[in-house]
């Protein structure tokens, strides 16, 4: 679609010169048509990344929730934070092997 306007446009610009004042309205509204269409074509495809994504990530997420969750209850851990929010903190335990083993991710 954006060759096709990008043919049209560049047909249009050569032509412009020599056409009727109605025949290049015309055109020109052709052209703003498949530009809404390009627009529209562009945004669906958009959304349908996102929507994949979620598709694909969600239930990875809910997996690593999950085994979060399950550190905390057998460690008896109040609060299992991420390190990439925390701007200061004593040093403590990083569960993070524990939570890569509960997911199989390490022996």
């Amino acid at each position: 679609m954006e060759m096709e306007y990008t043919q049209k446009l560049e047909k249009l610009q050569g032509e412009a010169d020599t056409l009727s004042p109605m025949i290049l309205q015309i055109r020109a509204k052709e052209l703003q048509d498949l530009e809404a269409r390009i627009n529209a074509f562009s945004q669906a495809a958009q959304q349908d990344i996102v929507n994949k994504r979620e598709e694909l990530y969600n239930p990875i997420i809910d997996k690593i929730d999950v085994a979060i969750k399950a550190i905390a209850e057998e460690g008896g851990y109040k609060y299992i934070l991420d390190a990439s929010t925390i701007l200061y903190g004593a040093e403590s335990e990083n569960v993070g092997t524990k939570v890569q083993k509960k997911l199989g991710l390490t022996p």
